[in-house]
C-alpha cells in the first residue's frame, strides 16, 4: 500500500509528532498540515471518527543512529535526542473529513 492513495476510518489523536489517525488495529497514520496555522484545526476532531485519504507513506528510522560513550542516540552536533521510530503519513495533500 505503501505510494499509494488509500483511504482509512479511525480516531483522530495527537501523538508526539503531530496529529494521527487510529485505525481499529491500533495502527497510526500520521498526517502533516500544509501550512502550521492549520496544526490547531484539528482540536475539535480530536477522538472522533473521521475518514482520511491521501499517499501512504513510511518513514524509516536510520539502522544504524550516532551514540555517544553510554550509547545514547544523538545527532551530529552530539546533542542527545529521543530514539527514532518507524511510522506511516500521508502526504501533506492527503484528506481528513469527519465521519458520519
Amino acid at each position: 500500500m505503501i505510494g499509494k492513495q488509500i483511504t482509512v476510518r479511525g480516531k483522530v489523536a495527537l501523538g508526539k509528532i503531530g496529529w494521527y489517525i487510529l485505525l481499529d488495529n491500533q495502527q497510526e497514520i500520521y498526517f502533516f498540515p500544509r501550512k502550521s496555522s492549520e496544526w490547531g484545526s484539528y482540536a475539535d476532531k480530536q477522538g472522533k471518527f473521521v475518514t482520511a485519504t491521501g499517499i501512504l507513506r513510511v518513514f524509516r528510522c536510520p539502522k544504524n543512529p550516532l551514540t555517544d560513550k553510554e550509547g545514547r542516540v544523538i545527532n551530529k552536533e552530539g546533542r542527545v535526542i529521543d530514539r527514532c521510530s518507524d511510522y506511516y503519513y500521508f502526504e501533506p495533500e492527503g484528506r481528513v473529513a469527519q465521519a458520519n
